[in-house]
């Protein structure tokens, strides 16, 4: 199930095996609605980070009818993703409504009700043309420790199921995988930080200024000793998502992360929110 398995014992598990893989798993929770509700999915893209022999994913992106961006961002193996009431504990996915810009995470509850809560707006950067949607800082531990498979044996309604059949084959027909490099390090590094930005059109990822990811300001909610005035080296990375574009601006950071995995929203009503403390 996790890193370092061959084809053949992959398909050894799908076989003698009708569930296994955590929860938790970017493949799982990019069809929830569909395992639980039967509602069908747009189209998904998955962006790993590519290190030596092997893609780690880092989050998924989709676009709805609605006009909205959707994430789901990687999560440790070992946690529930869910809320205590109207609480989110830990978010399933973090959505961005257009035009208003407004941004709120989605968990469910134990009856499977999604749960909303408003995070914040998109934060347009001067007249630069890009406008900052979501900040994510993950410990390398994290990436490393995920599933290769996951598997879900769901009963569907008999009525419903051819259905339910074509959604899922359609889905997984266009879902794509991207790479993005993993950015260099000095060595000492324990997390990614990477930045999300919503591009305007005309406007090149190359346009993208480096000093806007590297604003200490911007992260020490999320990192613990970042480094004032230390030269990273920047990756930027485009991506079409539906009808909009989004560059994914990472570095690593040889700060300490407050967490194993968090997430942080421009124009925020209150501190950013986490997932699971170191």
């Amino acid at each position: 199930m996790r890193s370092g398995m061959t084809n053949d014992e992959i398909a050894r598990l799908f076989a003698e095996h009708d569930d296994f893989g955590a929860d938790s798993s970017i493949w799982l929770r990019l069809i929830t609605r569909l395992l639980t509700q039967g509602k069908p999915l747009g189209e998904a893209t998955v962006v790993c980070v590519d290190y030596p022999g092997q893609g780690l994913p880092l989050g998924a992106f989709a676009s709805t009818d609605r006009d909205r961006l959707i994430f789901w961002p990687v999560l440790p193996r070992d946690m529930s993703v869910g809320c205590r009431g109207r609480d989110i504990t830990i978010p399933h996915h973090i959505t961005l409504e257009f035009p208003s810009g407004r941004i709120h995470a989605t968990a469910y509850n134990e009856r499977g009700t999604a749960v909303h809560r408003h995070c914040g707006r998109l934060q347009r950067i001067g007249d630069s043309g890009f406008s900052i949607w979501t900040m994510l800082v993950v410990e390398r531990s994290v990436l490393d420790d995920q599933d290769e498979a996951v598997q879900r044996k769901v009963q569907t309604p008999v009525t419903d199921k051819p259905r339910r059949e074509a959604e899922f084959r359609r889905f997984a027909s266009k879902l794509s995988v991207r790479s993005m490099p993993m950015p260099a390090s000095d060595g000492d590094s324990r997390c990614l930080c990477c930045a999300f930005y919503v591009v305007d059109e005309g406007v090149k990822g190359s346009d993208f200024d480096s000093s806007l990811l590297l604003n200490g300001g911007l992260w020490d909610k999320q990192v613990e000793g970042w480094p004032e005035g230390h030269r990273f080296m920047i990756v930027r990375f485009l991506l079409q998502v539906g009808t909009r574009r989004v560059l994914l601006a990472a570095c690593c950071c040889p700060g300490k992360p407050r967490s194993k995995v968090g997430l942080g929203f421009p124009n925020a009503p209150q501190p950013a929110r986490v997932a699971g403390d170191s």
